[in-house]
């Protein structure tokens, strides 16, 4: 509560709280209003006849202090009870939603029989056609980084896949390779051919062949 002269809190005195239930009565409570600090107050009910109704306005009123009305909504959660309470009304008359509503509540939803008519879009997925804008985040860009790349086994085509090339290129920097006057052989990690490439040199060019198996 606030002074009605300052505006400041008020931290003293013996407020009166009223209450009217349901629109009824203007009535005194039976309680008292306890000031908990800055100009908090705390009002404990007397009975239960002062809370028993769907709306209850309480007001507090205090000669030095700008008088106050809390509204209390009584209906709905009720935190003592197992299941939650609905109001329905507005479908009452609506047969369709009330069994739709039904279905979602006992049976969950399923795209066949659980389903709001008219909402059909919900059983399909359309595809994103649009994609500029978007990014791989840096846990992605980790995770395709960190993908294990296998050891090729034949000389890779045109076109070829990022993985293929990298494993490729991999094989040539670590694997063993063999030259003669004539052949370049690239081994396998088990030391069997991977792939060979013809080599010629007639004191002017060098040359290596596209690889084969």
């Amino acid at each position: 509560m606030n002074s009605l002269t300052t505006g400041l809190a008020v931290t003293g005195g013996s407020p009166t709280v009223y209450y009217c239930v349901d629109a009824g009565g203007f009535e005194t409570s039976g309680g008292t209003p306890v000031h908990k600090g800055q100009g908090q107050w705390v009002h404990t009910l007397a009975s239960a006849d002062e809370c028993n109704g769907a709306h209850i306005a309480f007001t507090c009123v205090l000669s030095t202090a700008i008088t106050q009305t809390v509204n209390v909504y009584t209906t709905g959660y009720d935190k003592t009870v197992t299941n939650l309470p609905a109001n329905v009304t507005q479908i009452l008359t609506d047969a369709q939603s009330a069994a739709d509503l039904q279905d979602f509540a006992d049976e969950g939803y399923d795209p066949t029989s659980n389903k709001i008519t008219g909402c059909t879009l919900t059983d399909t997925v359309t595809a994103l056609t649009t994609k500029t804008g978007f990014r791989l985040s840096s846990d992605g860009v980790d995770d395709i980084l960190d993908e294990a790349i296998t050891e090729p086994t034949t000389v890779f085509t045109w076109p070829s896949s990022l993985r293929s090339i990298i494993g490729w290129i991999g094989a040539l920097s670590r694997n063993t390779v063999t030259q003669t006057n004539t052949t370049t052989t690239l081994k396998k990690d088990d030391q069997t051919s991977l792939a060979t490439f013809a080599v010629s040199d007639d004191g002017t060019t060098f040359e290596s062949t596209e690889a084969s198996t």
